[in-house]
């Protein structure tokens, strides 16, 4: 409080000069109501993408400056010289007082900080913290599975951040997180002042969260016969484990059930070996591939969902896809261990189970296409916490302050 009290006193100027780094747009959550409350309080912003899409296609807020560059196929190194490149001469076009990187992709930008004259901000995905989370979610209730995992965790905390995380957070001067557990680890194991670590919940734009009908022109579109009960994920496929336990669990479901459907939004560098699994459960026919859906589509695809289940321990925007289902009134499936799991009551307003616990995730599934209780009731409820929790201008504040931290340590 105190803290809060002392940035109150010293306000950031009236028009700052903020640019965004993020690996690809987002459909919904942190970015875009951050955006348009920074422009509507008068600071200029800018966005790099790391993307190939044609940026005349976004929809996103009208007053930033917007810039795409093509990271596909690159190694770490590589994206982040060509993040830089790009962001020298729009910086040159347009000057910035703070960068804000939601991944690791700035690094060499705040490297170079005192050189363009920027204050640093990441977001926590910017660490390897919930490649952490991933690997607990993984792991069994077994004695093997405590010494692998405990191994695994040990090995990869070592290797992560010694070799990258380490050389990143010395050139942040503020950092987001999203839920307290990672507020905690970022202070104890990865070393970083707590005063400079500022939590920003996860947020939507509640303006756009009417609710919606299943559309039959996107089921035709999608070849999903009419009446078919749909499971519907949304994932970067950047972590192979979570979506094979997922289609495993699918296809129990898809035996007993002819006209049971998944529908998997976006695509990642394991693409190729997620559909090699599909196939190779002789699922080809049941389960859909979508790719990426643009922003203003994603509600649409959501809506068709029986249940949206999302197993990823890391924080990424499939965590924002869930949150739009729960306001949707979906049953919602998510990680135990993943940021999300300090939104959702077990039974209430959605499920919480270990991603490595297959058997738990077709049961649930079952339940939900057998009608065993009241999807109608916890989806109302699920929308209702998502109303109440997430206050865009809260996101705006909290993210002010850590600009205004990060200015002033620049000072």
């Amino acid at each position: 409080m105190v803290f809060s009290s002392l940035l109150k006193k010293r306000p950031l100027p009236e028009s700052v000069g903020i640019c965004m780094i993020t690996r690809k747009i987002p459909t919904i959550g942190f970015l875009m109501p951050v955006v348009k409350g920074l422009l509507q309080k008068g600071h200029r912003v800018g966005l790099i993408a790391q993307t190939e899409a044609d940026v005349d296609n976004w929809l996103l807020p009208e007053g930033m400056t917007i810039r795409a560059v093509n990271t596909k196929g690159l190694n770490r190194q590589a994206a982040q010289e060509k993040v830089r490149a790009v962001f020298e001469k729009l910086h040159h076009e347009q000057h910035f007082d703070v960068v804000h990187s939601m991944d690791a992709a700035g690094q060499l930008i705040g490297e170079n900080k005192r050189k363009f004259g920027v204050s640093m901000v990441y977001d926590i995905d910017a660490t390897h913290l919930n490649h952490l989370y991933s690997v607990i979610g993984l792991s069994q209730d077994t004695l093997r599975s405590f010494f692998k995992t405990s191994f695994l965790l040990v090995t990869r905390y070592l290797y992560n951040y010694f070799r990258y995380d380490r050389r990143l957070l010395a050139t942040a001067d503020a950092l987001f997180v999203h839920s307290p557990d990672q507020r905690i680890a970022m202070e104890r194991y990865f070393l970083f002042p707590d005063r400079r670590i500022f939590s920003v919940p996860y947020g939507i734009q509640i303006e756009d969260l009417s609710k919606r009908e299943k559309s039959n022109e996107l089921l035709a579109k999608l070849k999903i016969p009419q009446g078919a009960q749909i499971v519907m994920t949304s994932t970067d496929m950047m972590e192979f484990a979570e979506m094979r336990k997922l289609i495993r669990a699918f296809e129990r479901v898809a035996v007993k059930r002819n006209n049971a459907r998944m529908v998997i939004l976006g695509t990642g560098p394991l693409f190729k070996k997620v559909e090699y699994e599909v196939l190779n459960n002789a699922l080809g026919k049941r389960v859909i591939f979508a790719g990426e859906v643009p922003g203003h589509q994603l509600t649409d695809y959501v809506c068709l969902a029986d249940v949206f289940v999302n197993l990823s321990s890391r924080t990424s925007t499939a965590e924002q896809s869930l949150l739009e289902a729960m306001a949707q009134e979906k049953v919602v499936i998510a990680s135990d261990v993943s940021a999300v799991a300090s939104v959702i009551e077990p039974r209430v307003d959605g499920y919480l189970i270990r991603p490595a616990d297959g058997d738990s995730l077709a049961e649930l599934m079952f339940q939900v296409f057998n009608e065993e209780f009241d999807a109608h009731e916890m989806g109302q409820r699920a929308r209702q916490k998502v109303l109440n929790l997430f206050d865009s201008q809260k996101m705006v504040d909290q993210t002010l302050y850590g600009y205004n931290l990060a200015l002033r340590r620049r000072e």
